[in-house]
């Protein structure tokens, strides 16, 4: 890898107007009657930018995007995706349920997890590949939450040539092209689920 490995140690995301005044996302939500994700953006939101203030170990740094910002091609806002992609990763990095904490596999100490992490993934990728060939038997194979995970995942780095299972099980780094950074994810994860549950709080399910 060419680039260093950026570690966040906090983030912080406020809502910035085109006059430069900011909102935290408490104060922002009071404005959404169903919650800042997922759900539709009223007109009056699209000047407003989204303001990422990272504390890392290379200093502080700050990205910004529009909030009405699309992805074309998989129809969902960027705050939206980039929740779900990170939702996704923590629970494979973790082998465990985002809401719950519910593990993945049992019997398995928490300091073995990412070791396991080449069998867990070559069984999945068995498990996937004979059911694309309608081979698959759901007794012996099981549509277990980490096969789920799998498929998200599989989903989420399809035809990428940076991100891939190797390098993110034997580097633990992603390549997060929006911000065009590597991310240690041991050390940053924790900081990123602080901001994803700040933002969940306000989406009622």
């Amino acid at each position: 890898m060419e680039q260093s490995i950026v570690q966040f140690d906090s983030i912080t995301v406020s809502f910035e107007d085109k006059a430069g005044r900011r909102q935290s996302i408490d104060e922002f939500a009071q404005g959404f009657e169903h919650g800042i994700l997922f759900f539709g953006h009223p007109p009056e939101t699209s000047d407003i930018k989204v303001v990422l203030d990272l504390k890392t170990n290379f200093g502080e740094r700050t990205f910004r995007f529009n909030f009405c910002r699309m992805d074309r091609a998989l129809g969902h806002y960027l705050i939206d995706e980039l929740v779900i992609k990170w939702v996704v990763l923590w629970e494979w990095y973790h082998q465990e349920k985002y809401d719950t904490g519910e593990k993945f596999h049992e019997d398995i100490p928490k300091d073995l997890v990412r070791a396991f992490y080449r069998e867990i993934d070559v069984q999945n990728e068995k498990r996937m590949e004979n059911y694309f060939e309608e081979d698959y038997d759901e007794e012996d194979g099981g549509f277990s939450d980490s096969y789920s995970n799998y498929t998200s995942l599989d989903f989420t780095i399809e035809g990428d040539p940076i991100n891939t299972l190797e390098r993110m099980r034997n580097q633990g780094v992603f390549f997060e092209y929006y911000f065009k950074v590597w991310i240690d994810l041991e050390h940053s994860l924790p900081a990123i689920r602080r901001i994803i549950d700040a933002l969940d709080v306000h989406t009622p399910e």
